[in-house]
């Protein structure tokens, strides 16, 4: 979580070039797209807060680099949306059972 006293915030708008300063490069050698950016977020690999515009930190850029940058694979993202289900669906249960002891016909 990014710590709005304690981090330099960056706008995800110069984040490439930031990445570019600081000698990180595409696979194809250039700068890192912004849509490589955005795909970090989408994964969960990369901390953001939105203020107007989105930033992120040069500590949160770091963060990410410690971790390895490991994306959650496709089959863990589904056993992951398959627990929040049964989770869900068993909350809802005990929701319906709550509302017929009290006398409610659902």
């Amino acid at each position: 979580m990014i710590d709005l006293a304690q981090e330099s915030l960056l706008p995800l708008v110069e984040v490439p070039e930031f990445l570019h300063t600081c000698g990180v490069k595409s696979r194809q050698g250039g700068k890192v797209p912004l849509s490589a950016v955005y795909a970090w977020i989408q994964g969960g690999l990369l901390e953001t807060v939105k203020m107007g515009r989105t930033y992120t930190s040069v500590e949160a850029l770091a963060r990410m680099a410690a971790e390895g940058g490991q994306k959650e694979t496709a089959p863990q993202r589904r056993k992951r949306k398959r627990e929040r289900t049964a989770q869900a669906t068993e909350q809802q249960s005990r929701d319906f059972e709550e509302l017929r002891a009290l006398g409610y016909k659902v």
